[in-house]
């Protein structure tokens, strides 16, 4: 599978349910892959009313082929805490280590977006989305 529509498609959702705006920074895990499904996660801080303070979150997605070949893809996201912006970084850390071992010995790709549309545009062009797609939030 790996191909960049999935990840495309979580993080249009994301910007659906919270605004670019909201968006600081994210962590990009790379596509892990077996013989029948492909998934990956992405661990987000976002702006919260309090500007010293960050929401954490993860989206993940689950891509499946089915027996007639096709995929199909779940889509998930979760908050997992509000945290001052000077401990992010360890309240990241921690998140990954409850959701899996494996996660945390991957790198993750860090984009920092600081609520700024251009970041968020050139994020999903980089990503191989089209222009078009980067202005969907």
């Amino acid at each position: 599978m790996n191909n960049p529509e999935p990840l495309l498609a979580l993080l249009l959702s994301l910007a659906s349910r919270v605004s670019t705006h909201a968006l600081d920074e994210l962590w990009i895990f790379p596509p892990r892959q077996n013989t029948k499904s492909e998934s990956a996660l992405v661990v987000v801080s976002a702006f919260d009313d309090d500007p010293e303070r960050r929401r954490i979150m993860t989206a993940r997605y689950i891509a499946t082929r089915g027996a007639d070949g096709r995929y199909t893809v779940e889509e998930s996201l979760v908050e997992h805490a509000v945290a001052p912006a000077d401990r992010v970084e360890r309240v990241i850390e921690g998140v990954v280590r409850r959701l899996d071992d494996d996660l945390a010995m991957l790198a993750p790709v860090p984009s920092r977006i600081h609520g700024e549309t251009e970041r968020w545009t050139a994020l999903l062009e980089s990503i191989g989305a089209s222009k078009s797609v980067g202005h969907a939030a």
